[in-house]
């Protein structure tokens, strides 16, 4: 019986221990918040609208509203960008920003811009927050008409065999669905896989 009561106590303490050694393997590692794919949208901290597109890895559609003393900004851009351990970053000439996605469904950040033209001078930062659109898969509505459909196997055959090794790759990316460098017969199947689908 004295042995029996010992192994349930030291079985007690190597249960404590390796549920300790968990707990602090997920601090020590992080939450891996990898983000779901859709439309993002929020506000910034001078309360203009944020949006932009997730789908897979990549961020695109980046559009974001600022407020300088004499006149407004709104960036938006194309450009698809990596999301590597949960963030993405812009860096452009004159805008910057930054993103860290803290769960599936939702991220933070931080913006700045600066200008000197002929509107005057405009220097301002701030921070921003988004939350993924529930239900949403504008990330394959090619044309923006909100439904996938016939119209982006449209806007695909405009754009068929294009390659991220041409020169107007920049311009045709967007259409590149599954991410392989390519327009074509990849991207068409992520399509039939959300046929239909309104956002």
């Amino acid at each position: 019986m004295r042995y029996i009561k010992k192994w349930n106590n030291i079985r007690g303490y190597a249960l404590r221990i390796a549920v300790g050694i968990v707990v602090i393997s997920f601090m020590v590692a992080g939450v891996n918040a990898t983000p779901a794919s859709g439309t993002w949208k929020g506000t910034t901290s001078q309360g203009k609208p944020i949006k932009f597109v997730v789908s897979d890895s990549y961020i695109s559609d980046f559009n974001l509203s600022m407020v300088c003393p004499n006149y407004n900004v709104q960036l938006n851009t194309s450009d698809i960008l990596p999301i590597t351990n949960d963030q993405f970053f812009i860096d452009y000439y004159d805008f910057d920003a930054a993103g860290t996605f803290t769960s599936s469904t939702s991220a933070s950040g931080t913006f700045s811009y600066y200008s000197n033209y002929y509107f005057g001078t405009c220097s301002i930062s701030g921070t921003w927050t988004t939350m993924l659109e529930t239900g949403n898969t504008c990330a394959y509505d090619l044309n923006g008409d909100k439904t996938v459909g016939i119209g982006d196997v449209v806007v695909l055959v405009n754009h068929w065999g294009a390659k991220n090794t041409d020169l107007a790759w920049n311009q045709k990316k967007f259409a590149d669905l599954n991410k392989d460098g390519t327009i074509g017969i990849g991207d068409v199947v992520v399509l039939v896989n959300n046929w239909g689908k309104t956002c």
